[in-house]
């Protein structure tokens, strides 16, 4: 019994003295006491593997998913979205003759006017303009004249509001759906090509995407009184259609009984001022998936239902759902990593290395799409820009009356006026061409004034061409077919002469692939390009003052 006793003793004391080398082993993991800890008592072993776990637990927490603050996003974003001002082309004649134009003449008072904005049918809405026209206006009248940079100007603002709206819609991910969808997001919003083009294009498009991000942002942070004013805003000011993706999050607070009050009291103060404020401006005769997961997608989806059902579809028509893409590219591939750890856990790392690869890839062809259509189409841009050397070089400054610089089946590529290097010294003209549809015309009395020789069927108006012969400078391209109200000018050198000419991308004639995505030194030689020139009619002497 003695025996026994001093044995069962002896069994106690270690154990109880077993305790402190356990707190020693979990706070200095040496060598000697992991080895000890082998011949320790189960109890002992079950108290040091639960320290251990809690200990590995926070390992992970620290070492877990990671994203970049919102400042760092901001940053990223930001730097994209100049590059995109610096570089991107305009790509739809209607950014051009429907907003940049307009703009034009609401700073200088010339400009060209589409039927649209004439007063007798009144379709579009100077007051949308003015939210560009005004930091331009007062940019231009108080610190720099030069039109260019001007233009530059405006889109790098656009460039900034834009960076700072996809900020705010990624903190609302970063809050509700934690930092491994957020990080994908801003990824796919950083690289992605369809944001480059639609960022700073000066259409309601894409306003219309700048507060749909405003909008998700604000309700994934739960601020709901921002949400109905963003919603309100894109759509009563911007572009209607945009008030689809605002309904899924409509009938959720509507559903939710607390938010009905609110949902309604909101929209109508919001909505009725709104509504007065355009009424005061504009004269127009012509009166895991949980929740918050189903009601993005939704809004995309309801938005896909809408516009792929139409017979005419264009790029920017997506801009106001380029964030809602991004973010459910995000949603995919992180369900699918978790879908696939969840079969196969010990695979975690592969799984996250295929995530890697596939970004590596959506980066590759992002550039690769950006770089083609740079490439391919940002010649316009270089030669209108060419104008400045040509007034200095000729010193179109000194000339009494204004020269025409002229456009035929290029029309359509005329960036604006604020790449002509003087409103008062140069002049747009159009010349006849096979095209036959409606022309803009110069504006001639105002905005409240109904224009002569427009039409709302796109019938041809015959007064908007001079004769080629009244032209001092032309732009057009070098097309592999000609006619006769299309010859190539450039070969006639007995009346003109090249003074620029740059590559320009012939789509007929290039392979699809090649043409849609650059691929160095390949795309070059697959593709087939055309000369884009400025040409200078030999008629006028320039040097002479004679025009």
């Amino acid at each position: 019994m003695g025996a026994r006793n001093r044995k069962n003793s002896g069994h106690q004391s270690g154990h109880t003295h077993s305790k402190p080398k356990g707190k020693r082993l979990d706070k200095s993991h040496s060598t000697n006491d992991v080895l000890a800890n082998k011949s320790m008592p189960p109890i002992v072993k079950s108290i040091n593997n639960k320290t251990n776990e809690k200990r590995d637990n926070s390992v992970h927490h620290l070492l877990g998913p990671w994203s970049p603050s919102p400042s760092t996003a901001f940053k990223a974003l930001l730097s994209a979205r100049l590059s995109a001002a610096v570089w991107n082309n305009i790509s739809d004649c209607d950014e051009t003759f429907n907003y940049w134009e307009p703009t034009h003449y609401l700073i200088h008072g010339l400009g060209f006017q589409t039927w649209e904005y004439s007063p007798l049918y009144a379709i579009r809405s100077y007051a949308f303009l003015w939210i560009y026209a005004l930091p331009a206006f007062i940019y231009t009248h108080l610190i720099q004249t030069n039109q260019l940079l001007v233009f530059y100007y405006t889109r790098c603002i656009l460039a900034f509001c834009c960076a700072l709206c996809e900020t705010y819609l990624y903190r609302g991910i970063l809050r509700q759906f934690g930092p491994s969808i957020a990080r994908l997001f801003l990824l796919f919003m950083v690289l992605s090509n369809g944001m480059f083009i639609s960022s700073t294009a000066f259409l309601p498009s894409s306003f219309s995407m700048y507060m749909t991000a405003l909008t998700f942002g604000a309700w994934l942070q739960q601020h709901h009184k921002i949400v109905i004013l963003t919603q309100a805003i894109s759509s009563l000011i911007g572009w209607p259609f945009t008030a689809l993706l605002g309904l899924p999050i409509a009938i959720e607070m509507l559903i939710n009984k607390k938010k009905r009050f609110f949902f309604a009291k909101w929209s109508a103060i919001i909505g009725l001022s709104i509504l007065v404020i355009c009424k005061l401006l504009v004269k127009s005769k012509r009166n895991i998936v949980n929740s918050s997961h189903i009601i993005c997608v939704t809004s995309l989806l309801l938005w896909y239902l809408v516009f792929f059902s139409q017979p005419h579809k264009e790029e920017r028509f997506i801009f106001p759902v380029y964030p809602l893409i991004c973010l459910s590219a995000a949603f995919a591939i992180e369900m699918v990593q978790k879908a696939l750890v969840a079969i196969i856990p010990r695979l975690t790392y592969f799984y996250s290395s295929l995530v890697l690869v596939f970004v590596i890839i959506f980066a590759f062809l992002s550039i690769s799409r950006g770089l083609a259509l740079y490439k391919g189409y940002h010649a316009p841009l270089d030669i209108y820009m060419d104008l400045g050397r040509v007034h200095n070089d000729y010193n179109i400054s000194s000339l009494k009356t204004p020269v025409n610089v002229c456009v035929g089946k290029e029309w359509y590529r005329y960036p604006s006026s604020f790449f002509l290097p003087s409103v008062q010294h140069w002049k747009l003209q159009f010349i006849q061409s096979e095209f036959r549809g409606q022309l803009p015309q110069p504006y001639n009395g105002g905005t409240r004034v109904i224009p002569s020789n427009m039409n709302d069927l796109n019938r041809e108006e015959l007064s908007r061409y001079i004769q080629v012969a009244d032209c001092h400078f032309l732009i057009d391209t070098d097309a592999t077919e000609s006619t006769d109200l299309e010859p190539q000018f450039s070969r006639d050198y007995d009346h003109w002469e090249v003074l620029q000419s740059l590559p320009f991308l012939d789509a007929k004639n290039s392979p699809t692939l090649f043409r849609a995505f650059y691929v160095p030194f390949v795309t070059e030689s697959k593709c087939n390009f055309v000369d884009y020139n400025l040409l200078r009619n030999k008629r006028f002497n320039l040097t002479n003052n004679d025009t």
